[in-house]
């Protein structure tokens, strides 16, 4: 939270039971946005796990030729769950 949000929380909680539903909200706010953030981590972790798997598969090999299919295509990162989230978001 920031300074200026936890001077408001102060204030609210000053004002006793009259502030109790905007203190609510300002910690479900909180909540959704700390929650958001670690969806956005976890994909970023399996993009970093696939990479490393990546690697860890070419370095057995000896290649980074053993990801590539027939077409000479290797496979994509999760990086579209990342702009599913962001497009959530909007």
């Amino acid at each position: 939270m920031s300074i200026k949000d936890i001077r408001t929380f102060i204030d609210w909680t000053k004002k006793g039971g009259a502030s109790i539903q905007k203190r609510f909200n300002m910690f479900q706010q909180r909540k959704d946005e700390v929650d958001r953030q670690i969806a956005e981590l976890q994909v970023y972790r399996e993009c970093i796990e696939f990479k490393r798997n990546y690697y860890q598969k070419a370095l057995e090999a000896g290649t980074e030729e053993v990801h590539h299919n027939n077409d000479g295509e290797a496979a994509k990162m999760p990086l579209g769950r990342l702009a599913k989230l962001r497009k959530l978001e909007e």
